[in-house]
């Protein structure tokens, strides 16, 4: 990624000054929602979203459509914040034994 590269060639300075504005919740949510599209490997052609929230745990909301969007599947799923990868793991689930990966292979 380019922050990645920014570290590398720019090194500590640049990493500590990134680290006083990560926070590890909100990394932890889109975490979870490029780990869900990584699944699928959709691109911006594909009609396909995911929204993580954190409240007393994770929610991972996601949708998927038809190009047309005649047909549209939406999934979610919600469990303990630690483990958001179980739920990227559930979703990706339901939204596969609905017919997503069928309207993904169709779009592209």
């Amino acid at each position: 990624s380019v922050a990645d590269a920014v570290v590398r060639d720019a090194g500590r300075p640049v990493l500590d000054l990134l680290s006083a504005i990560d926070d590890p919740r909100t990394r932890r949510a889109t975490d979870a929602e490029r780990a869900l599209s990584a699944r699928f490997g959709v691109g911006c052609n594909v009609p396909f979203g995911a929204l993580a929230t954190l409240d007393r745990g994770i929610t991972l909301h996601a949708v998927i459509a038809d190009s047309d969007g005649r047909r549209i599947i939406r999934c979610e799923d919600r469990g303990d914040e630690s483990r958001w990868n179980d739920v990227v793991d559930s979703v990706w689930k339901k939204l596969v034994r609905e017919g997503g990966d069928t309207l993904i292979a169709e779009a592209t």
